[in-house]
Formats: C-alpha cells, sequence, structure tokens
C-alpha cells in the first residue's frame, strides 16, 4: 500500500463556505476504513440490541446452535472491542489532518476545533442522558479535548485544573474529580514528552523532565500506598491500584 501523505490529499484553494466537503480533499483511504470500522460497530449493535437486558454482558448467549452460534461467536471474537479502536485511531487522524490544512492555509483552528468538540460533547450528553447509556461521543470530545491540552497547553494553567479537580475531589459524591486530575496530570506530562526539552541537575546527571516527573509521581504513590496500607482505619479501594501504578512509574521513569 502507499503511503499517504497530508500535502498530496490538500487542495490549493480553500473555501471557507459551509458545504460538504469536495470530492478532490478527500483522503479515500481514510474513508474506506471508517466504513470498515461503522460496519464493525453496527454488527455488534445488532448482537448487543438484540439481547434480554438479563443477558447483556454475559458474553455468548446460552442454548445458541448451527449459524446462531457461529454469529455471536464471530461477533464476541473478531468484532467486539476491535471496531470502535480502529474509529478512535481515524478520529486522531481526523484531528491531525485538520489541524495541517489549517496551519498550511493561515486559517483558525483552535477556536473553530474546540467549537467542533463543544458541539460532540453536547451531542453525546444528549445521547446519554435521554436516550443510551452507551453513548462513546462524549468520550471522543474529551479525548479531543485531551489532544488539545497535549498540543497546546501551557505548564501552570495544566497544574491549576489538576489542583481544582483533585480539590473537588474531596467534597463528598464528587469524587470522580480524581479521575479528572488524573487525566489533566496525564496530558500534561504526555505534552512534557513531546515537547520539552528540559533537564532536571541531580548530582551532575542530567535526567529528562519527563522522566523525573514520573520518578517523583512515582515516589509520592509508593509513600501514599505505604499510609493506606498501614493506617488501620485508611481508604482501602486505593491500596491496590496505588500499589499497581507505582511500580511501572517508577520502571518507566
Amino acid at each position: 500500500m502507499e503511503a499517504i501523505t497530508i500535502e498530496s490529499a490538500t487542495p490549493a484553494v480553500y473555501n471557507l463556505d459551509l458545504a460538504p466537503i469536495a470530492a478532490n480533499q478527500r483522503i479515500e483511504a481514510l474513508d474506506v476504513v471508517r466504513g470498515f470500522a461503522l460496519l464493525g460497530i453496527f454488527l455488534m449493535n445488532i448482537e448487543y440490541f438484540n439481547r434480554t437486558m438479563a443477558s447483556l454482558n454475559e458474553g455468548m448467549p446460552r442454548g445458541l446452535t448451527g449459524i446462531d452460534w457461529f454469529a455471536s461467536w464471530f461477533i464476541a471474537y473478531f468484532v467486539q472491542g476491535k471496531f470502535w479502536t480502529i474509529f478512535s485511531l481515524l478520529f486522531g487522524m481526523g484531528f491531525a489532518v485538520m489541524m495541517a490544512r489549517a496551519e498550511q492555509a493561515g486559517r483558525e483552528f483552535k477556536k473553530v476545533y474546540l467549537r467542533r468538540v463543544l458541539a460532540l460533547a453536547l451531542f453525546g450528553a444528549a445521547h446519554f442522558i435521554f436516550l443510551w447509556e452507551g453513548d462513546i461521543l462524549f468520550s471522543y470530545a474529551v479525548g479531543a479535548l485531551m489532544l488539545m491540552i497535549v498540543l497546546y497547553g501551557k505548564l501552570r494553567p495544566i497544574l491549576i485544573g489538576i489542583a481544582m479537580a483533585a480539590g473537588l475531589g474531596f467534597i463528598p459524591d464528587w469524587g470522580n474529580f480524581f479521575a479528572v486530575a488524573a487525566g489533566l496530570a496525564a496530558a500534561g506530562l504526555i505534552a512534557i514528552y513531546l515537547r520539552s526539552g528540559k533537564h532536571v541537575s541531580i548530582r551532575g546527571h542530567g535526567i529528562p523532565l519527563f522522566s523525573f516527573l514520573l520518578l517523583l509521581v512515582g515516589s509520592l504513590l509508593s509513600i501514599a500506598a505505604a499510609v493506606f496500607w498501614l493506617l488501620p482505619d485508611g481508604p482501602v479501594e486505593p491500596r491496590l491500584p496505588l500499589s499497581v501504578f507505582k511500580p511501572l512509574l517508577l520502571i518507566a521513569g
């Protein structure tokens, strides 16, 4: 398969009017893969919605024979969990194509893309609230926002956002904000890894800032895990996750 370059699919003239994209601006290979991914998602949803509520998330239904068993087996092992990941990859590729074309044409990208992300988030939230809890559009909007943070985020606003989310997490029944803080921290670390060439000097040895932060976070998680395990009345749920993630961060650092 020939390599696909963004430049080869970029026209010399850009039309700013709201209209369907011209045929000569499309990347056909991406359209083909996108259609393939949508067909896989379609197959998975057909099998999923054909079940009774009591049999959801139980794997292959019991009592199937013949072609019914084969169809269920094929969906379970060759379709489920495969095609939404392809679609997610294409979502990121679409982000890259839009960004490159906007930069080459001298157009504003960040504000336009953030408006699209906000519209996607509102549509996904409405779908989740009023139609079906299995919506993924809101997750895509969050992922797009994380991409923006990775590419354009600045350290101080990211740290402020992490501190605010972590502080809100201590409010009763608002514990999900800890996950928001963790997501912002992960995006910030990736941004440092990709965009920062700074080093931290320790005893005359230069350590990349990204590695230093991983070692620092891993050390803090080690202390937190030890405290949670030793405290008789300490929280139980964080013990195992902290014990698992701390060595991974230290090794990565």
